[in-house]
C-alpha cells in the first residue's frame, strides 16, 4: 500500500541566518529551494513503509557550501518508526578543532523540536560517536548518547539511525563499508510511542556545519555524504 519511493533533489547552501539545528524552528536559509520528485513504486521499499532516497553523492562540504540538505514530503498519518541510512566518507578533521563536533546528520520533522536523530563524529582528543534525539523536546532537553569511536580518515562508514518508537528502541549503528565490521552501536529509548505526521510536514536531513556559528560545532570540509535514504513506517 505504501510501497512508494520518492527521490529528493539535493540542496546545498550556506545558512547565513541562525542555524536550523541550533534552534527550535527552521529559519529561512539563503540559496535553498526545495524540490520533491515522485517516481514509480519500488520493490526495495518494505511493506508498510514509505521510502525516500537521494542516491549517489549528496553533499561534499566546501567553504562556499558547508551545509547540505535533503528534504522529503511524507504522507500524513501516525508513524511508528523512522529510519535513516546514509554513507559518510571521513575527510580531514577540522584542523582548528579536531575534537569538535563534525555533523553527520541532523534528522528532523520540519524543525528541531521533533528529532528522530542527530549524529556527530568527534576526532582526535575526543574520538566519539555523539548522538542526540527526542520528540517534542527543546534542544537542551534532547537525550544524549555518547560512545567511544575513532573514525578513520579515508574510511567510508554506513550509518543507520533507527528510531523505532513502537518498539521502544533507538539505535545508531556505524559499520565500516570496506570490512563490513560493525564499529559501534549506540542504543537508547525514544521518548514517545508514535508520532503524528501532519499535512505539510517535511523530513529534513542536514549534513555538515559552517564554522564559527555554534561553539564546538565545526565544518567537515573534504568529507563526502552519499546515498541518503529515509523510511517512514505508518501504523
Amino acid at each position: 500500500m505504501f510501497r512508494t519511493l520518492v527521490r529528493g533533489v539535493v540542496l546545498a547552501a550556506l545558512c547565513t541566518s541562525s542555524l536550523a539545528h541550533a534552534a527550535d524552528r527552521v529559519p529561512p536559509a539563503e540559496g535553498i529551494a526545495e524540490t520533491l520528485l515522485l517516481v514509480a513504486p519500488a520493490a526495495s521499499c518494505p511493506a508498510g513503509a514509505v521510502c525516500f532516497e537521494a542516491p549517489g553523492l549528496v553533499h561534499a562540504p566546501t567553504p562556499a557550501a558547508p551545509v547540505g540538505r535533503v528534504a522529503f514530503l511524507p504522507p500524513a498519518g501516525a508513524a511508528r518508526r523512522f529510519k535513516l541510512t546514509m554513507d559518510v566518507t571521513v575527510g580531514p578533521w577540522y584542523p582548528q578543532e579536531t575534537d569538535g563536533k563534525h555533523l553527520i546528520y541532523w534528522f528532523v520533522m520540519s524543525k528541531n523540536l521533533d528529532m528522530p536523530g542527530l549524529l556527530y563524529f568527534r576526532g582526535p582528543g575526543k574520538n566519539q560517536a555523539f548522538a542526540r534525539h527526542g520528540i517534542g523536546l527543546t534542544h537542551p532537553q534532547k537525550i544524549k548518547i555518547i560512545r567511544p569511536f575513532a573514525a578513520q580518515v579515508g574510511h567510508t562508514y554506513r550509518v543507520e539511525n533507527d528510531y523505532d518508537m513502537a518498539g521502544g528502541l533507538y539505535t545508531v549503528k556505524i559499520t565500516d563499508l570496506a570490512t563490513g565490521k560493525l564499529m559501534v552501536s549506540l542504543r537508547g529509548k525514544p521518548n514517545v510511542a508514535s508520532y503524528t505526521v501532519k499535512p505539510g510536514t517535511k523530513i529534513l536531513v542536514d549534513m555538515g556545519f559552517p564554522p564559527g556559528k555554534v561553539e564546538t560545532e565545526v565544518p567537515s570540509y573534504g568529507w563526502k555524504y552519499t546515498d541518503v535514504r529515509v523510511e517512514v513506517y505508518l501504523q
